[in-house]
Order: C-alpha cells, then structure tokens, then sequence
C-alpha cells in the first residue's frame, strides 16, 4: 500500500468508462534498491496468481511495473484516489503498521543519519493519514509546508527516544463554542495535533478559581461544555485517546 501512495499512478482512459490496473515505476539507475523491492513485491504476488508484470526498462533508466486490473481492483477499492483511510490504518496490526510506515519513507521520503525521517508529499489528506500512521507508532511529526514549492510538504517524524517538555503563557480571551476537555487519570495522556505538530498531552486541572470562572462563563454562555454523549466522533484534527499507541490488532493486508 505504501509504495501505490507514494509513487503508484491510476490510469485513466479517455472519455467514459473505466480501468481497474495500476501502474508504478522506479529509477533503477538512481534506486536501484527500491526498484529491487518492487520486483520482490511483483514476484510475491504473481505466485499469487495476480498480475503483475515488470516492462522493458526505459532509455531514461525508469523500470515500468503493471498490475492487472485482478489486484489493481482491490487495490483502487482500498485505496481510493491513493488516500489512506483512518479506518484502514486503525485495522493494521503493528507491524503492518511498521512496514507500511518504512514502504512510505521509502517512497516518497527519506531518512536522517543523525535520528528522524522525513516525508514529502503535497496532498493534505494523504499528510494526514501519514501522521495518523506515525501517531500510532509512538512518533511525534511536524509539518511544514513551502508555499514557494507549489504547497509542498515536508513532514519530520522523530524517531529518536526522548520527549520535548515546556510551559505556556496563558491569557484570558472571550470567546464563544466548543471548548475540549478531555478528562483522564494522572497515568494516561492524550494526543492532539495544532498547526500540523501532533504531541501527547496530559488532563490539566483546573484551579478552584478557574473551576469558578469557567461555571460562571457556562452560565452566561461564553462557554459551550458537550457532554460525553453529545461529542462527535475525535479525529486526528482534534483528539484521540492514546491509552495505547499501538495499533489494533485486527487483521489487515499490509
């Protein structure tokens, strides 16, 4: 999955109708690992009896491959437009999950000799299902992006152990709508991302006189507290709850 989003293409004919095959390519001159593992992936899945044909090299070096529309259909279904879905990833096993993250970085990123990787990509849901993927796996991203590049994206994963600490400023503002909240025991944490960083957080508590504040803005309306029951359903783009940051353990094709 990860070598279709970083560097898969969906073929389209002309006018109307539809094709089910994918194709990728890959530099043998300039990768020559990276084309060896896709002809390691075409061997494996046509043992499976799938198509999956490697064409004659270009003169530019560039090494065609073609998946028949047999498990280019499947794929195109679990991929759709090459976007990760949320409830995709949330189905892979851990180390799924690790080898669809390595497939990622292999594709369409690259890895620092001193702790860290990164990913470049320009399309922001295919950036968050990436953070998504690397917040399951313990690894805190940022992203950044270039407007000068045509809106492209480096996102910096940071592998290396350790955590970042620090304390903030606040200052009291009107202001009117949803408020989180979430509430957890001194042993759990929970992550969020703003800005495109994502990092793990703890519950704050609440001061007496801030407990009283805040009831007394409930009462004129500045605040907005949901209930439970009431709460849609977190994203990435709000909060999750991390009380294991592992992957489940539900079977899925990697």
């Amino acid at each position: 999955m990860g070598w279709i989003v970083a560097e898969g293409c969906y073929p389209k004919p002309k006018g109307d109708g539809s094709w089910n095959h994918v194709s990728i390519s890959q530099s043998e001159r300039v990768n020559p690992e990276k084309t060896a593992q896709l002809r390691r992936l075409a061997s494996h899945f046509t043992n499976l009896g799938y198509t999956f044909n490697e064409y004659k090299v270009r003169p530019d070096g560039v090494v065609p491959f073609y998946i028949g529309s047999d498990l280019g259909a499947e794929i195109r279904t679990a991929l759709p437009d090459k976007q990760l879905p949320p409830l995709l990833i949330a189905s892979l096993t851990l180390a799924q999950a690790q080898i669809l993250y390595q497939a990622l970085i292999d594709g369409d990123g690259n890895r620092h000799v001193g702790g860290g990787d990164y990913w470049i990509q320009v399309d922001q849901g295919r950036i968050d299902s990436f953070q998504m993927l690397a917040a399951m796996l313990a690894s805190r991203t940022a992203q950044k992006t270039w407007d000068a590049l045509n809106g492209v994206s480096r996102t910096t994963i940071y592998t290396r152990d350790g955590g970042t600490s620090g304390s903030t400023h606040p200052s009291p503002v009107d202001y009117v709508g949803v408020i989180w909240h979430p509430e957890l025991s001194r042993s759990m944490a929970w992550a969020a991302r703003r800005a495109g960083t994502t990092y793990w957080t703890g519950s704050p508590e609440l001061t007496e006189p801030e407990a009283a504040r805040s009831q007394s803005h409930r009462r004129i309306g500045r605040m907005n507290k949901i209930s439970s029951s009431d709460r849609p359903p977190l994203s990435i783009e709000s909060t999750a709850s991390t009380s294991s940051t592992s992957p489940s353990r539900n079977s899925a094709p990697a």
